[in-house]
C-alpha cells in the first residue's frame, strides 16, 4: 500500500528496551500491544504520529501552520485530524525477542490516598509489578506516505517528517516509560537497503503492469474520496484562485446544507481547512473581512458536525 502511495520507509532498531501498550488491560496489571492480525509487538500509527508531532511542536520549534498542515488540525474525531502525511503502524521486520522487566513503586499507599496519613518513607512495603518489553536490538519498519501522492507539497512534507521521525526516536523515544530511557531507536540504513533490494523485483512487476496497453492493464484504483476528487477538478491543488471561487459559490453551501450527510460535512470542512492552511495560511491565522465569514463557517462545521 505504501508503495502505491509513493510512501517512504525507514528501519530503526531498539537502542534499549521498548514498551508498547502498557496501559492496556492485562491479568498482571500492565498490558502489552500485540498486533491483532500479525501477533507481533507493534507501535500504532497514531502513536507514531503523536510522537513526531510532539517533537515538531515542542522541540523542533516549527510554526503552528506547518504542523497543522502536516498532522491536521487538533480534534478528537478522525475526520478532523487529517493532515498531508499518512502514518502507518510500526512493525518488526523479523521475529522479535521480548524480555521481562519489573517496576517497583515504593510509595504506592502515599500516592493512592487522597489524604495520606503518613509522609512517604521506607516503611511502605514496595510491591514489584512485572511487565513485558521488547529487547534491545530489535528492528522495526516505520512507514509514511503522502495523503495525495500526486501533490509535490505532500511529498515535501514527507521528507520533513522523516527527519523529525529520526530525531524524535533518538531524542524523546516512543512508547511508554520514555522518561526512564525506554523506547529509544537507532536508524538501520543497512536493513533499509536489504529490504529495498528484496522489494525491487515486485516493484518492477508493478511498473510493467502499469505500462500494459489500456485494454489489458489492471483497472486503476477508485479515488480515496469522491469529495476530494471533485475538489481536485475545481483546482484544489492546481489553481488556488479557481478553487477559491468554487469554495465560495459551491463548497461552503454544500458543507452547511442540511441535505448533506454529517460525515460528508465533516470531510468537506476538514479539506477546506487544510486548503486554507496550505494555500492561504495568513488568512487562516488572521482572516480579513472577506475571508473571516468563510473561515468561521468552516471552523463551526468542524466543531458541530
Amino acid at each position: 500500500m505504501a508503495g502505491a502511495l509513493r510512501g517512504e520507509v525507514r528501519c530503526f532498531a531498539t537502542g534499549w528496551r521498548f514498551v508498547t501498550g502498557l496501559g492496556r488491560e492485562h491479568p498482571v496489571e500492565n498490558g502489552f500491544a500485540w498486533h491483532h492480525v500479525l501477533g507481533v509487538p507493534y507501535l500504532p500509527g497514531s502513536s507514531v504520529k503523536g510522537t513526531v508531532r510532539a517533537w515538531a511542536e515542542k522541540w523542533a520549534g516549527y510554526d503552528d501552520d506547518k504542523v497543522q498542515r502536516i498532522f491536521g488540525p487538533p480534534g478528537t474525531a478522525s475526520e478532523l485530524s487529517v493532515g498531508s502525511v499518512i502514518f502507518f503502524d510500526a512493525l518488526p521486520v523479523g521475529p522479535v525477542k521480548v524480555q521481562a522487566d519489573v517496576m517497583t513503586p515504593h510509595y504506592a499507599p502515599y500516592y493512592q490516598a487522597q489524604r495520606p496519613a503518613q509522609p512517604p518513607g521506607d516503611w511502605f512495603e514496595p510491591v514489584p509489578i512485572p511487565f513485558l518489553t521488547v529487547a534491545p536490538g530489535q528492528t522495526f519498519l516505520f512507514t509514511i506516505a503522502p495523503r495525495r501522492p500526486g501533490s509535490q507539497d505532500d511529498r515535501r512534507d514527507c521528507t520533513l517528517v522523516l527527519q523529525w521521525l529520526e530525531e524524535a526516536l533518538a531524542g524523546i523515544g516512543a512508547g511508554a516509560k520514555t522518561a526512564a530511557g525506554y523506547g529509544r531507536f537507532v536508524r538501520q540504513p543497512d536493513m533499509e537497503k536489504k529490504l529495498l533490494e528484496r522489494w525491487a523485483p515486485r516493484q518492477q512487476e508493478e511498473k510493467r503492469g502499469e505500462s500494459l496497453p489500456e485494454e489489458t492493464a489492471v483497472l486503476p484504483a477508485e479515488p480515496a474520496s469522491p469529495i476530494l476528487a471533485e475538489m481536485e477538478k475545481d483546482g484544489y491543488d492546481s489553481d488556488p484562485e479557481r478553487f477559491m471561487l468554487a469554495l465560495t459559490t459551491k463548497w461552503l453551501a454544500r458543507m452547511q446544507s442540511a441535505e448533506t450527510e454529517a460525515a460528508c460535512r465533516r470531510e468537506i470542512a476538514g479539506l477546506l481547512a487544510a486548503w486554507y492552511q496550505k494555500a492561504r495560511p495568513d488568512q487562516w491565522k488572521k482572516p480579513n473581512k472577506k475571508n473571516a465569514p468563510k473561515i468561521a463557517a468552516i471552523k463551526a462545521a468542524m466543531e458541530t458536525s
